[in-house]
């Protein structure tokens, strides 16, 4: 039986890094796409890199949620502690 050699659409190579950027960053990938998009910001044509730049600052830390995550973890030490000290 002969094997279909074509690619599928899904995996076949693109040649505009800011699509294959945005296909990593949807399965997850973040290094090899962050990596990706800082190739192209340094030496992409003038409209890529500026497409590659506004991806990248998406990419920064969340403080919102950083700060969220922070305050349930306190709430958390907090009532485990108060639990603890409640039963001595």
């Amino acid at each position: 039986m002969a094997r279909n050699k074509t690619a599928k659409p899904e995996q076949a190579q693109s040649s505009d890094p800011i699509a294959e950027a945005r296909r990593l960053l949807e399965a997850g990938r973040l290094a090899p796409a962050r990596a990706k998009l800082e190739e192209v910001a340094q030496k992409g044509k003038d409209d890529e890199q500026a497409e590659a730049a506004r991806l990248l600052a998406g990419l920064g830390v969340d403080l919102g949620a950083l700060g969220a995550a922070g305050a349930v973890l306190l709430v958390i030490v907090f009532a485990a502690v108060r639990s603890l000290l409640m039963h001595q």
